[in-house]
């Protein structure tokens, strides 16, 4: 999240107010429940992130219940049990041991890695981080979940989002499941179903 003082009128871009650098704010739906949308900042701040890989030095950190195995073989992205296949790595060794994933914190490095940090947490989706690259984190930190929201709030996060072919409005995609439903109360829809139509309410927005 940003740090900056949150402005009390609506951003001409996006028309959310939110504070300068922050990425989503928590609106109401239908008075229904509470979801994070994305604000201006957060196009802008993934393609930079994606722009170029982390730089030398770059750690992170990931916590594991099996901390054997992975210091032998390494973080495979194809053993998550979730369907969308990746890593979960922190920005901080406290926000890791927060997430409550496992027990033991591994310091991480990660230059050279294409990552982008959403509210602490980056995704790394495709190869095997390998053993050389871990090592257990000591002193073990404490949990400290601050600046940190569960990406399901967002429907994702948006490196997952990006990986479907999806645009990252979660706007628009709230809007493209709503128009789903609506029109496939009894039978549902697949995911092409919602590509289709998220790709109309978007050219029908522009």
């Amino acid at each position: 999240m940003a740090t900056s003082q949150r402005s009390d009128t609506a951003c001409v871009r996006c028309e959310l107010v939110h504070a300068r650098t922050e990425l989503f704010v928590s609106v109401d739906i239908c008075g229904r429940r509470r979801v994070d949308v994305d604000t201006c900042e957060l196009q802008d701040a993934w393609a930079a992130a994606h722009a170029k890989p982390r730089p030398a030095g770059a750690i992170a950190y990931h916590a594991t219940a099996h901390p054997e195995y992975v210091l032998e073989n390494g973080l495979d992205p194809t053993l998550g049990k979730l369907p969308c296949k990746h890593v979960c790595l922190a920005e901080t060794g406290e926000l890791a041991a927060a997430l409550r994933v496992g027990t033991v914190v591994l310091e991480v490095e990660v230059d050279g890695l294409d990552l982008f940090y959403e509210l602490g947490e980056a995704r790394h989706h495709g190869t095997v981080i390998g053993p050389e690259r871990l090592r257990v984190l000591y002193p073990q930190p404490a949990a400290i979940k601050i600046g940190w929201r569960d990406p399901a709030w967002r429907r994702n996060h948006s490196d997952c989002i990006a990986l479907l072919g999806l645009p990252l409005s979660r706007r628009l995609l709230n809007a493209a499941e709503d128009e789903c439903w609506r029109r496939w109360p009894r039978d549902g829809f697949d995911g092409e179903t919602f590509k289709r139509v998220v790709a109309e309410l978007a050219a029908a927005r522009r």
